[in-house]
């Protein structure tokens, strides 16, 4: 549940059509298929092995299971994963 701090903030930066990725810090998650993940604006790795990854974000952190899972690229603000990506899950 937000508190009314973000709540407020949310509300402003709907009402001036700010991209919320970049005032907000919420994450992008774009999907290739089933083999490629792309996280932006992640803050860091929880777990990592080739069957399951938890990455944490801001708002929430993300499950990846699958088999043969690597982290193709990793910067401060881009995470790529590849592998047979076989179940992702929110973990709020």
């Amino acid at each position: 549940m937000r508190n009314s701090n973000s709540n407020h903030g949310h509300n402003l930066v709907e009402k001036l059509e700010l991209p919320q990725d970049i005032v907000l810090g919420v994450p992008i998650l774009t999907m290739q298929g089933n083999t490629e993940l792309l996280i932006e604006n992640h803050r860091g790795l929880l777990q990592y092995d080739t069957d399951e990854i938890r990455v944490r974000t801001k708002t929430f952190a993300v499950q990846i299971e699958g088999k043969e899972l690597n982290i193709q690229e990793y910067r401060k603000d881009l995470l790529i994963i590849r592998g047979k990506i076989e179940r992702m899950q929110f973990l709020i």
